[in-house]
């Protein structure tokens, strides 16, 4: 088996010393689908590329006829529809009680209310049985969700939890996750997988549905492997422990030793907020996870002496540049409050002007962010004070000028 692949069994059908099983391979990004035969001899059936036509290669065995042995639960519907087709109408689930109440609870997690009655016809069972395979999910997950039964419709059905994960609440991660296309293909992939499968079969092929365009666009902006990153950093920030890394700045990489404080999120780009090992009472500085390589967690431990405010300190570092505190007053139009917010949530207006323009202050560290931003709003904004930085923007637009002469 090539390094990189992984083979699971998603499916096993039995009748006395015949199986017949389906299988699912991945190897890089890519799923292929077979069916294999033990009747004495094993056999297995040509790959093919998708789920469908795997379903299709299933139908020619006897696979209906025989016990249910095991279903991946993100194929349980697929495999009760063509029961239900293949079958015959109407006929009884052949299924072992393990999977008989996996499907239930499942089935009440899509939010269906289920009757005796209605169980009863699809799996042949006396009552009794059925209520017990009932107070075996009440049991088994009563401090996750609440079933209850209405004696009105004489159905069960499980009351909704709010401290769960709805399908709503993974549909705003999802989005943020492909829009901000900070993970490379592999692990974005991996955590929409991993967040996906937490839901019912249902619930998957609508999320799945629903984001197959943004899988087939979505296009990393670096290709490097973060999470493993970021873990390292997470456990060596909990338990204190200097980290060590190759940082590739300018062309040249060179090998830091730092204090990490904690790990950041900015414009499409995580950052390691952390000072040199070297120099106690340094300021924190920002360093980008995807310029950073061999990330190590040393046995040295560190003890910060002073409590530093980082939420604070990051918000007064324009575009992650940092510095010295200053304090920048500047002339805007005001329909640009919102950018500024973005940037800078506690910038405040000193004056209105008139309906247009308006007077702004703000401390930010160092000029390099804030200059980068203020260019950006072209003719529109003034630097007022102080007036070195009102002097280092008038140089620089004096310079892009001569380019353009």
């Amino acid at each position: 088996m090539a390094k990189n692949k992984t083979e699971t069994q998603i499916a096993l059908f039995q009748k006395g010393k015949q199986k017949v099983s389906l299988h699912k391979a991945r190897e890089q990004g890519k799923e292929t689908y077979w069916v294999e035969e033990e009747k004495g001899d094993k056999t297995m059936t040509s790959q093919v590329p998708s789920l469908t036509e795997a379903m299709a290669l299933l139908n020619n065995y006897p696979w209906t006829k025989m016990e249910t042995e095991f279903i991946h639960p993100t194929i349980v519907d697929q495999i009760a529809e063509m029961r239900e087709t293949y079958g015959g109408k109407g006929s009884k689930k052949k299924v072992n009680s393990q999977l008989r109440i996996l499907q239930i609870f499942l089935r009440l997690m899509q939010k269906e209310r289920l009757s005796l009655e209605e169980l009863q016809e699809e799996y042949g069972k006396h009552p009794e049985t059925l209520k017990k395979d009932i107070e075996y999910i009440r049991i088994a997950f009563d401090h996750v969700n609440k079933l209850k039964y209405d004696r009105l419709e004489k159905n069960y059905f499980i009351e909704e939890d709010a401290d769960i994960l709805t399908i709503g609440d993974s549909l705003v991660f999802l989005l943020m996750l492909y829009h901000s296309r900070v993970l490379n293909q592999d692990e974005c992939q991996l955590l929409v997988s991993k967040l996906i499968k937490s839901y019912s079969p249902d619930q998957q092929i609508k999320l799945r549905q629903f984001f197959e365009s943004y899988k087939f666009h979505y296009k990393p902006v670096q290709d490097y492997e973060l999470l493993s990153k970021i873990n390292t950093l997470f456990n060596a920030i909990l338990n204190q422990n200097i980290v060590q890394f190759d940082y590739l700045k300018d062309g040249k990489t060179k090998t830091r030793k730092v204090i990490p404080y904690t790990v950041i999120f900015h414009d499409g780009m995580f950052y390691l907020a952390a000072h040199k090992s070297e120099l106690e009472n340094s300021k924190p500085v920002f360093w980008r996870l995807d310029k950073m390589s061999n990330v190590e967690s040393l046995q040295e431990r560190f003890r910060l002496e002073k409590h530093i405010d980082l939420g604070e300190y990051r918000m007064q570092s324009f575009n992650m540049f940092t510095g010295e505190l200053m304090k920048v007053r500047i002339k805007m139009k005001s329909h640009l409050q919102e950018y500024l917010y973005r940037e800078c949530v506690k910038a405040e207006v000193i004056e209105k002007l008139d309906d247009e323009w308006s007077i702004y202050e703000l401390e930010v560290r160092g000029t390099q962010g804030i200059i980068l931003w203020l260019l950006q709003q072209k003719d529109e904004i003034e630097v007022l004070s102080p007036q070195s930085l009102r002097d280092e923007v008038k140089e620089i637009i004096s310079r892009m000028y001569q380019v353009y002469q």
